[in-house]
């Protein structure tokens, strides 16, 4: 009778591993990263409990062969070190600058090898920040993301509809802290190759905020003239 396979291990248990990335004596698997095949010695059983795609692509290797190799052309090594530290269990923090081009990476790296674990946790910490600017009720040149609108659109061109519960968090705050600019808006709508997912993240979030806090009466009363109070409490807008 076949045994019991054991839970794959916690965060914090993966911690413990930690120090065997970069200890090569015990591994089974090398990958080769990017067009230059940047070679990692890695360990099977760790990398496999977090990437759905490299569970795979180990599965598929014939036991008694050769040597286990894995070849991730399309990832640039730069990423494939902060996937790495995250799979053994060292967390991440996005740059601090939240510059798109140094995180979108590792988002598209993770969205590739199917570790849905960091791709939540990315869009976990850019929320959690977008709220604290919200808390400290922070003017736009303050806010630590200056420009979460046109970050989102950039994961949104990297994502698929697979993604959009993911995504649709952060816009969420961003829509409540400052709203889209009118012209971003007509700007994006006269762009050939428009990206449908942002478009419909921004329509479905504006429509769950409006259904979600006033009633059928209520929302036929709403109405694209400007207030000079606050519909639910009176301050002045």
């Amino acid at each position: 009778m076949q045994g019991e396979t054991s839970p794959a291990p916690t965060p914090s248990e993966y911690g413990l591993l930690l120090g065997k990335l970069w200890d090569p004596e015990f591994s089974d698997v090398t990958v080769y990263v990017g067009a230059g095949r940047q070679e990692y010695k890695l360990h099977r059983t760790i990398i496999c409990a977090e990437s759905e795609y490299l569970r795979k692509a180990c599965k598929a290797m014939k036991p008694g062969g050769s040597p286990h190799r894995v070849e991730l052309r399309n990832i640039k090594p730069a990423a494939f070190d902060v996937i790495l530290k995250w799979i053994y269990g060292c967390g991440y923090n996005v740059p601090e600058d939240y510059e798109p081009s140094k995180f979108l990476d590792t988002y598209t790296a993770a969205d590739h090898l199917c570790i849905h674990s960091l791709k939540e946790e990315i869009m976990h910490q850019i929320t959690t920040t977008i709220q604290m600017d919200v808390v400290k009720n922070k003017a736009t040149h303050d806010c630590t993301i200056q420009n979460p609108i046109h970050l989102m659109w950039r994961f949104a061109q990297v994502s698929t509809s697979k993604d959009f519960d993911v995504l649709q968090k952060p816009v969420q705050q961003f829509l409540a802290l400052r709203g889209v600019n009118t012209e971003w808006v007509k700007g994006m709508a006269s762009v050939k190759d428009n990206h449908n997912l942002f478009n419909g993240l921004i329509i479905d979030t504006l429509q769950k905020m409006v259904f979600s806090n006033f009633c059928q009466t209520c929302r036929l009363g709403l109405t694209y003239e400007p207030r000079k109070k606050c519909r639910g409490c009176d301050q002045k807008l």
